[in-house]
């Protein structure tokens, strides 16, 4: 049974949440509200993250007013170092160290007003349905002993769930909860971190199911009604389209007979010419020539005619092979020709840059001896350089210069 309800008819000085969800029956002396965020940490969508047993911590507020418990599940976290025995987890002093850890991590404030805390436990018994066992219950007495804790048993693959309430030393089942909407920071928080830390590839986004999303749209969004309205002249332009189609459609059936005929017409002229073209078409050599009672004669003449231009194509196509294959020739001993010419004997100047010195011949100047072995004149300050020569025209026949 869910029912959604909008404002309770009694109005404590507690300040309870708007937004709710009613899952099962609650009774009248334990109000459970658990927050959305904390409903859909603890109901993973993805599969990968259900099927085995896990203990998560409870934290919130408890408040009491006209012999009625309230009980504000504001926050969640798994206690990932917990071990089991025999299916049933086992809390140790490391495990209590950690829980107080994550507690101060995550959900203590530096107002104490604001600050939460445990409330009690949830069970995910991983597939397994959720019932109580006196293993369980022992365990819980012995760790949540504090009266009126809380302990929630959850299959996380059926969504089957029951919470319990701690009173006068043993667990007694509630009937049902609420679920309320609201913006928890603290939470979001934690969930973010949680998913980081044990599934690093996923994207990290919380999840909120379709009734928080809708809740949130419907109190936060004020101009819903005037798009409510544009939606109802959307759909009066929509049935005047509708009855345009249908006139024309009433109208168009009285000349159907018309275009049908007219539409034979075209495909009979269509596919005559059609026939003619593709007669034309046809290779000669495969047309059948039958004799015909009468005074009618197959063409010969027009047979010969096409049988030589078959025979004509045939060898122009045979030629410009030939033409083509002497012209790779060609190319290909021009390219061997290049290639040899390529490789022959190197230069003067070359070879005189290969063995690194020139010997100077009469009428040689350093701008002869540069324009000769580079092309230029560049070189001249260099070679002077390297030779130690002061004046350019200060050189004789039979010197040995350094090439640089």
């Amino acid at each position: 049974m869910i029912e959604i309800i909008q404002e309770g008819q009694a109005k404590p000085t507690i300040k309870l949440p708007r937004n709710l969800r009613q899952i099962g029956s609650p009774n009248e002396k334990y109000k459970i509200y658990v927050e959305d965020f904390v409903y859909t940490f603890l109901h993973p969508s993805n599969r990968e993250e259900t099927g085995d047993f896990k203990v998560a911590a409870l934290v919130g507020r408890q408040e009491e007013e006209n012999s009625i418990l309230y009980y504000f599940v504001k926050g969640a976290f798994y206690i990932e170092e917990i071990e089991f025995e025999k299916g049933i987890p086992q809390f140790t002093e490391e495990i209590w160290g950690y829980i107080y850890k994550q507690m101060k991590e995550y959900f203590d404030d530096e107002d104490p007003d604001k600050s939460l805390q445990i409330l009690g436990w949830a069970f995910i018994t991983g597939g397994m349905p959720p019932r109580l066992t006196t293993e369980i219950e022992r365990t819980h007495r012995m760790n949540f002993k504090e009266a009126n804790s809380l302990l929630l048993l959850l299959d996380d693959i059926e969504c089957e769930e029951n919470f319990y309430v701690y009173e006068k030393g043993s667990l007694r089942k509630k009937e049902g909860y609420y679920i309320f909407y609201e913006q928890n920071p603290k939470m979001q928080e934690y969930m973010v971190q949680y998913r980081e830390r044990t599934n690093p590839s996923a994207t990290l986004e919380v999840v909120v199911d379709e009734v928080a999303k809708n809740y949130r749209e419907k109190f936060t969004i004020e101009e819903r009604p005037k798009k409510k309205q544009l939606g109802v002249i959307g759909y009066a332009a929509c049935a005047v389209l509708v009855l345009s189609t249908l006139v024309m459609g009433v109208n168009s059936i009285g000349s159907y007979e018309k275009m049908n005929q007219l539409q034979e017409a075209v495909s009979l002229i269509a596919g005559n010419f059609k026939n003619e073209e593709q007669m034309e078409k046809k290779d000669v050599d495969e047309m059948a020539v039958t004799t015909v009672d009468g005074d009618v004669e197959p063409l010969d003449e027009t047979v010969e005619t096409s049988a030589k231009s078959n025979n004509e194509k045939k060898e122009e196509e045979k030629k410009e092979k030939e033409v083509k294959k002497e012209k790779e020739e060609k190319k290909e001993t021009t390219e061997e020709k290049t290639v040899e010419e390529t490789a022959q004997e190197p230069s003067e100047a070359e070879t005189i840059l290969a063995q690194g010195y020139y010997i100077v011949k009469n009428g040689d100047s350093l701008e002869s001896i540069s324009t000769k072995i580079y092309g230029n004149t560049s070189r001249v300050s260099k070679m002077k350089e390297l030779n130690g020569i002061e004046n350019a025209d200060n050189i004789f026949a039979g010197q040995k210069l350094i090439l640089p």
